[in-house]
């Protein structure tokens, strides 16, 4: 996966970011992805002309959580990526200037709580799905995970999204409080 940062202009000699999840892969998210993240954030952050943060994708995926190819690999890596994956949260959730999730393609498990963690979410209606499907795979949420859901849904939505690994329309989205 590449990350990419484009400055568009909005007005008054103001820019719009969008960083742009690159290529048709899964964007799946390792130690190394998340570095490249960072540093498209660290781009943004530095430019005190940027007024907001649009992210969004290229392909099929938004993004389709942790790289599990990555942690099969390197069993002894799984808590340092856990770490680093909450600290983005963590980041995108403070970040100095609005955030918006542009999905325009799937967004599970983690790929999903990257989306939760911005201000804002909105999604193609045409196609993908977004869904915490951590249940389905045996991977249980943080406390710091689980606390930024519950703050981001609503309580029935929360139930179901964390208990059933509903996969959800744009629609039923909507409906229900996800974006």
């Amino acid at each position: 996966m590449a990350v990419v940062v484009k400055k568009i202009p909005v007005n008054g000699g103001r820019f719009l970011a969008l960083l742009i999840l690159a290529g048709d892969d899964q964007h799946r998210l390792n130690p190394d992805t998340i570095a490249e993240i960072n540093n498209a954030l660290d781009e943004v952050e530095t430019d005190k002309s940027m007024s907001a943060l649009v992210t969004t994708n290229e392909g099929k995926f938004y993004s389709n959580g942790l790289d599990f190819d990555f942690l099969r690999a390197n069993p002894d890596k799984h808590t340092h990526l856990i770490v680093v994956f909450q600290k983005l949260l963590q980041r995108i959730l403070c970040f100095p200037i609005p955030t918006i999730a542009a999905v325009c393609g799937h967004a599970a498990a983690g790929g999903c709580m990257i989306a939760l963690a911005h201000d804002f979410r909105y999604m193609r209606s045409d196609r993908g799905f977004i869904m915490l499907n951590e249940v389905e795979i045996k991977l249980p949420f943080t406390p710091g995970m689980n606390a930024i859901i519950k703050s981001k849904l609503p309580v029935h939505t929360y139930h179901e999204a964390v208990l059933t690994a509903k996969d959800c329309s744009r629609c039923r989205s909507c409906t229900h409080g996800l974006l």
